[in-house]
C-alpha cells in the first residue's frame, strides 16, 4: 500500500469532521478483510456536527474543478479534501461513501485495497504503546533503520526562496553523497535546465515563491522543449499537504510531492522511486555548498542542553539523523534571513495581503524547518487568514507572531555565539581574495556569488576588520548590493 496516501485520505475524513463538529463526538471505526493476495481496509468515520445539505449531498465527489476553484482561497463545508480522498480511494480499487442528515451529523465510509503481508497480531508490547499514545516512538525507531545508499553519481537541485529551507533540504541529500544545487528562485532554475550544465537526476522546487511560483516555474521548464526539460522529474515541496494542493501538482506535472518540514523517511523513499543505483564515482562539488561541504565533524555539545522555549531540539535532530552539525547550520540561516522577513510582516496592510501571505508562507516554513512548531502554528493561521482576506485576524494576532519569533531569534544567537566562538579559526583580517570574489558578485547581482562569498568570510573570526563582515551580511539581506561594492 502507499502509506502516504492512505494516511491523506484518513488526515482529509478526521480533519473535516473535527473542524465541523462544535459538540458531541466523533468516531473513528476500522475493520479488515482478507481476499486472496490482498486485504480490503474498511473504515468510518462518524461525526455528530453539521451535516450536508441533501442537495450538496449528490455532488459532493464528483464536482472537483467547481469545489477546487471555489474553495483555493477559501474554506467552503464540503471542503477541498473530500474529492481528492474519494479520487485516491477509487484509484486503490476502492470507494468512499458518505450518509448525512443536516444538523445532525455525517458518516464517511470508505474501503480500499491494500496487500496482504501476514495475519499476525501486533502483540502486547506494541498494543500498550499505541493506548499510550507512543506510536512517535516506534517510528522514531524505523528512522534510525534508513540505510543512506551511496549517490554520489547523481545530481540535485533545490529550489525555495527561504534559505533556511535549502539549507535542511540540502543537508538531507548531503547524506547521500549526491551533489546538491540550490537556486532562490524559479528563474534560476528555468536557466540551469536550459543550459545543462549539470544535468539534475531531481529537481525540488517549492511551490510558493515571489514573482514566480512553482507551477510557474515548471510550466517554463517543460516548455524549453529539449528532452531533458521535459523529462526531468520534479518534485513540488509545499507546507500544505491536507488542503489538496498536492492534486494540483499532479495535474500541473510534477512527478510527486514532499510535506514541509522534510521527513527523511519520505525523502528516502523518492530518492529510491526516482534514482537508481549507479557506477559510483567521486561526489560532485555543490555550487552552492557553503560550510556544508567542509565536513566539520564537531558535536557541538551546548545544542542539547540548550533550553529554548519553544524549540523542539530533539526531534529536529531526529530529522537531521543526529547530525548537529548540519541542524547548526540551518539554525545560523534562519537566524541570518529571518529579521527581513519580519519587517516585511510587520508592515502588513489590507493592500498587501498578497505578499504577506507569500512572507508569512516562508515564516511558517522556516520554523517547522527547526523545530519551532509553536511558532510555525501561529505563521500558518496567519497564512490562513491572509488567503481568506481576514486583515482583522491578522491585525489582531501578526505582532504576537513577531514578538514570539523576536524572542526565538534572540535566544538563537545567544546560542550560536556562545558555542560557535572555539570553533572558527581566528585570523588577521578577512581575505582579499575573497572580497574581490564578494565585490564582482555585487556587481553582477550574483545573489548566489554574494552568499558564498559571506559564507567564506563568515567561517572565520578576525582581529581586524571582524565589523566590515558583519556589516556585509546586512548589508546583503537587505539586498545593497551596489552599497556593498562601493564600500569593497
Amino acid at each position: 500500500g502507499d502509506d502516504l496516501r492512505v494516511r491523506q485520505i484518513f488526515n482529509n475524513l478526521l480533519s473535516n469532521a473535527f473542524k465541523y463538529t462544535e459538540r458531541g463526538e466523533v468516531e473513528w471505526a476500522l475493520s479488515w478483510r482478507q481476499e486472496g493476495n490482498s486485504v480490503w481496509l474498511i473504515s468510518s468515520v462518524r461525526d455528530t456536527g453539521i451535516g450536508i445539505h441533501s442537495e450538496s449531498l449528490k455532488k459532493i465527489f464528483s464536482d472537483y474543478n467547481q469545489i477546487y476553484v471555489d474553495t483555493i482561497r477559501k474554506t467552503e463545508s464540503t471542503g477541498l479534501g473530500l474529492p481528492i480522498a474519494w479520487n485516491l480511494a477509487k484509484l486503490m480499487d476502492g470507494e468512499l461513501t458518505v450518509a448525512s442528515e443536516y444538523g445532525q451529523g455525517s458518516i464517511f465510509s470508505v474501503r480500499i485495497r491494500q496487500g496482504f503481508i501476514d495475519a499476525e497480531a501486533i502483540g502486547p508490547e506494541l498494543a500498550q504503546k499505541l493506548r499510550q499514545f507512543q506510536y512517535s516512538a516506534t517510528e522514531k525507531s524505523d528512522k534510525a533503520r534508513i540505510v543512506h545508499r551511496d549517490l554520489s553519481h547523481a545530481a540535485a537541485l533545490v529550489v525555495d526562496d527561504m534559505e533556511s529551507n535549502l539549507e535542511v533540504a540540502a543537508g538531507m541529500l548531503g547524506r547521500y553523497r549526491m551533489r546538491v544545487d540550490c537556486a532562490t528562485a524559479g528563474r534560476q532554475a528555468i536557466d540551469r535546465v536550459r543550459t545543462e550544465q549539470i544535468r539534475y537526476d531531481l529537481i525540488f522546487m517549492d511551490h510558493m515563491m515571489p514573482d514566480m511560483d512553482g507551477i510557474e516555474s515548471l510550466r517554463c521548464i517543460r516548455a524549453i522543449g529539449t528532452e531533458y526539460a521535459r523529462t526531468v522529474p520534479v518534485i513540488a515541496l509545499t507546507a500544505n499537504v491536507i488542503s489538496g494542493n498536492e492534486q494540483r501538482f499532479l495535474e500541473n506535472g510534477f512527478q510527486a510531492f514532499l510535506a514541509k518540514p522534510l521527513d527523511m523517511w519520505q525523502l528516502d523513499a523518492l530518492l529510491q522511486r526516482f534514482i537508481r543505483d549507479g557506477t559510483q564515482t567521486e561526489p560532485r562539488a555543490p555550487e552552492w555548498d557553503g560550510e556544508r561541504a567542509k565536513g566539520k565533524s564537531a558535536s557541538w555539545p551546548l545544542l542539547k542542553n540548550a533550553g529554548i522555549p519553544g524549540l523542539d531540539v530533539e526531534a529536529a535532530l531526529e530529522r537531521f539523523s543526529g547530525d548537529a552539525n548540519a541542524y547548526r547550520r540551518v539554525l545560523e540561516s534562519w537566524v541570518r534571513h529571518t529579521p527581513g522577513l519580519l519587517e516585511q510582516a510587520r508592515a502588513v496592510s489590507s493592500g498587501t495581503l498578497g505578499d504577506y501571505a507569500v512572507v508569512i508562507h516562508g515564516i511558517k516554513g522556516g520554523c517547522l524547518g527547526i523545530g519551532a512548531t509553536p511558532a510555525g502554528l501561529k505563521a500558518e493561521k496567519l497564512e490562513e487568514a491572509a488567503i481568506n482576506g481576514d486583515f482583522a485576524f491578522i491585525a489582531a494576532h501578526n505582532a504576537e507572531c513577531v514578538k514570539t519569533l523576536e524572542r526565538l531569534l534572540a535566544d538563537l544567537s545567544a546560542l550560536l555565539a556562545q558555542g560557535g566562538q572555539e570553533e572558527k579559526p581566528l585570523k588577521e583580517a578577512p581575505d582579499a581574495e575573497t572580497l574581490a570574489r564578494l565585490k564582482a558578485a555585487c556587481a553582477a547581482y550574483d545573489m548566489d556569488g554574494v552568499d558564498a562569498a559571506l559564507v567564506e568570510l563568515e567561517a572565520c573570526r578576525y582581529r581586524n576588520r571582524q565589523e566590515l563582515v558583519v556589516w556585509l551580511r546586512e548589508q546583503a539581506q537587505a539586498m545593497e548590493l551596489a552599497r556593498m561594492a562601493a564600500a569593497l
